[in-house]
């Protein structure tokens, strides 16, 4: 496998885009969309049918575009790890499937750097790309104004009714039956759920964590509740820092996005769609009582932010955790998968809470990458090789993913694994993250970084400029016409 290195090149080029995510379309509780429920105990069907479509391509390159930052979609060899030769496997059947020859070109090492490359080649009337890998953290709206992609709605070979593709994403990032972008398991789903100490919980005669989301009482309300009996000043110094106790702590390097990830949990996304395309959706005042009862919780409420801008080594986290001061702990998919099965104490997986026990479920918002295909691209050859290779994701590195690395290496319990299906059986999707909106994609980190509770404030400085930018956005997906 080629992997191409990016250097000049960046240097020449400007950037002015960065965030992403995927939005609900059929609202469940006011707006939200429920994401793909497939267990996480399921296991390669050798009799699922693959796509009814080969060819051999007699050696072609098929070049993927993408940033280091998405370093886990790829392999360049293989290592023994599961996943890592589950992903190398995927590509070499695609190769011999269709007689191509697939390599990653990676555009730097930020999520913007894709962008940049993307529209120059476009714009330069170059088909080097086949297919763009897109971080959630990157704006989207710039490849639908400058008409930089094709509508996947009309790529040949592509069947959007096979399982390894995410209907739910895709048509969270679709306008009037336009697609600029897509998902499928090319990749694993991405998105945050809590860790928790079980030697701690015991020790501290707490009982099982697991019943209280069994019974549907896992809610903020009982987090706050159960962090306040569990805070400690552990050395005496009447100082809380990170060698304290608390029922619940967050490690925000360099950004803050893990908050982003509370209002979805309550059910409550930034846009939503209407007949005339995206728009907000936001509840104010539902939204004002989760910033005040979050922001009470992460400031003084026994929950603890730990803050350090100058590294996001996800092994800092692991020593901070492993400390064993923690109750639980917020983690990502790929950190967790990365580092956390080095925990030197017994620990569970816990989705995050639900607002209260009136919702009925517990909501994981996603944080995934997208697929695009640039506007230069053989719309026929890049059809072709991306359900292939979609197909041998979901085969080949998704039960490898589920099965071997969370549920095995991972997960450490029963009921741990069960935290897994639900979580990854409720994923949300928020169309603000993907096409970064003037500010309300990133007002709940702001909010409770700053201790501020005033959301009523915020929501009436911003909204005349968010409606403006939707506007603007929905105009750019009416003259979309590639």
């Amino acid at each position: 496998m080629k992997t191409r290195n990016i250097l000049s090149l960046l240097l020449l080029l400007t950037v002015s885009l960065a965030a992403c995510q995927a939005a609900p379309t059929d609202p469940i509780d006011d707006n939200v969309t429920s994401g793909d429920t497939s267990s996480t105990e399921s296991t390669a069907d050798d009799t699922l049918p693959p796509p009814d479509y080969t060819n051999d391509y007699d050696g072609r390159g098929f070049t993927i575009v993408t940033t280091s930052q998405l370093q886990y979609i790829y392999a360049d060899e293989m290592n023994g790890s599961a996943v890592n030769d589950a992903m190398y496997e995927r590509d070499r059947m695609t190769e011999e499937q269709l007689g191509v020859d697939i390599g990653y070109y990676v555009a730097g090492s930020r999520v913007e750097d894709v962008y940049p490359v993307i529209q120059s080649t476009v714009m330069a009337g170059d088909a080097a790309y086949d297919l763009g890998v897109v971080h959630v953290n990157m704006n989207l709206n710039n490849y639908v104004s400058e008409n930089l992609v094709l509508d996947w709605n009309v790529m040949p070979h592509v069947d959007f009714r096979n399982p390894w593709w995410n209907p739910n994403i895709i048509d969270s990032l679709s306008i009037n039956g336009k697609a600029p972008f897509a998902a499928g398991s090319i990749f694993m789903d991405e998105t945050v759920f809590l860790l928790f100490n079980k030697e701690l919980a015991t020790d501290l005669g707490l009982g099982s964590l697991y019943d209280y989301v069994y019974d549907g009482s896992w809610t903020w309300d009982k987090l706050a509740e159960i962090s306040a009996e569990v805070m400690s000043d552990i050395n005496g110094d009447s100082v809380y820092d990170e060698t304290d106790r608390y029922g619940t702590a967050i490690y925000l390097s360099g950004s803050s996005w893990l908050l982003r990830n509370i209002p979805a949990s309550c059910g409550e996304m930034i846009w939503g769609k209407s007949d005339d395309g995206y728009a907000l959706a936001i509840d104010s005042e539902k939204m004002q009582t989760i910033i005040e009862k979050t922001t009470a919780l992460f400031n003084g409420g026994g929950g603890y932010m730990y803050t350090d801008s100058s590294t996001q080594d996800v092994s800092a986290q692991v020593a901070l955790f492993n400390q064993g001061s923690y109750l639980t702990y917020f983690v990502s998919v790929s950190n967790a998968a990365a580092a956390f099965n080095q925990l030197d104490f017994d620990y569970g997986i816990l989705p995050l809470p639900k607002y209260d026990e009136n919702q009925k479920e517990y909501y994981s918002l996603s944080w995934s990458p997208n697929l695009l295909v640039p506007a230069t691209a053989d719309p026929d050859f890049t059809g072709a090789v991306s359900e292939w290779l979609c197909y041998y994701g979901y085969t080949l590195v998704r039960p490898e993913f589920f099965d071997s690395l969370l549920s095995v290496r991972f997960a450490q319990d029963e009921e741990s694994v069960e935290m897994l299906d639900i979580i990854f059986g409720n994923i949300v999707y928020d169309p603000a993250m993907n096409f970064k909106s003037t500010g309300f994609y990133s007002f709940a980190d702001a909010m409770i970084m700053n201790n501020n509770t005033d959301f009523a404030s915020y929501y009436q400085s911003k909204l005349s400029a968010e409606n403006g930018y939707i506007d603007n956005l929905n105009q750019s997906f009416a003259d979309f016409s590639n």
